[in-house]
């Protein structure tokens, strides 16, 4: 099965809603990888993360499943995928592409924005080609290194040189932002109006934690039960509370293995059983074992 929407934006714009400055200046948008390069040989692997990755094929092809449908990717299309879930990713060999990976949240941490599915377009749009945009981004993050894969996270800039990335970020997530939407993309509830979600959702990122949700210390303070509280949470944030402790898990899990030396002890601290069972885990999120995440920057 080949997903191939309508890449010209339709004539009226979508109904979007509008929020206070100071809301939407506290927005969180966080570039996590940058990539611009061929893979050489073929690449496949299962995955899951706890943020978007878009992905503009030059030259190649690219598959994808999620959920039992398949996308085609072909060169001159791009495709924006979805945060949380599970995807399974292949390249051909010498498939030549730009990578921009990134997390947009509300400031308590809800996904700014759904997709009902991956969105594919192709960039032809002269004043919006999310190409030359993206392209700009990751030359002003490379500052002179040079075409590969960059993780953000250990990327040192001066002031002047990440206020210029910062610009380059912004100008490429209003071009992509504005597709998005009008494909069928949609701002979520900030979530503030129900203090019960709010309140299991700060717990939920200030301590993610592998192993059972602790529903039942939950039930005294929100009044609601497992059932209720997870109907909230589809309803509010697209996903379960489950798939929302993972995406928390899995972007600590990851922040901690580039700064510790020994993966037990990153598996006792994120309540793993043991490391074997937090081994499985990142493999099977990520496609990699925690080894290799440690001395090899993925690519998203």
């Amino acid at each position: 099965m080949s997903s191939y929407p309508d890449s010209t934006p339709s004539p009226a714009s979508p109904a979007v809603p509008a929020f206070p400055w100071l809301e939407l200046s506290s927005i969180q948008i966080k570039p996590i990888l940058l990539y611009r390069g061929c893979f050489k040989q073929p690449y496949h692997a299962r995955v899951a993360h706890g943020f978007h990755a878009w992905w503009l094929l030059q030259e190649g092809h690219i598959t994808i499943e999620i959920e039992g449908k398949v996308y085609h990717i072909r060169p001159g299309e791009w495709v924006l995928l979805p945060t949380g879930g599970k995807r399974l990713q292949e390249f051909e060999s010498g498939s030549v592409y730009i990578s921009v990976n990134f997390a947009a949240t509300w400031e308590n941490g809800i996904p700014l924005l759904q997709l009902p599915a991956p969105i594919i377009g192709r960039d032809t749009d002269s004043s919006t080609r999310l190409s030359a945009l993206a392209l700009n981004l990751c030359l002003a993050v490379e500052n002179g290194s040079g075409p590969g894969n960059i993780a953000l996270r250990r990327r040192l800039l001066d002031v002047p040189d990440f206020l210029k990335s910062q610009a380059a970020l912004h100008a490429f997530m209003e071009a992509l932002f504005r597709q998005a939407l009008h494909r069928g993309a949609w701002i979520t509830d900030k979530g503030k109006g129900d203090t019960r979600l709010e309140f299991v959702l700060a717990s939920l990122r200030q301590t993610p934690r592998a192993g059972p949700l602790p529903f039942e210390e939950w039930r005294s303070p929100t009044g609601l039960g497992r059932s209720q509280l997870d109907r909230l949470a589809r309803n509010t944030l697209g996903m379960s509370l489950h798939q929302f402790r993972d995406l928390h898990l899995l972007t600590e899990a990851r922040k901690r293995l580039t700064t510790q030396a020994i993966i037990k002890e990153v598996a006792r601290e994120l309540g793993f059983t043991d490391t074997s069972h937090f081994c499985r885990w990142i493999r099977q999120h990520t496609g990699h074992t925690p080894q290799r995440l440690k001395t090899l920057q993925v690519i998203g």
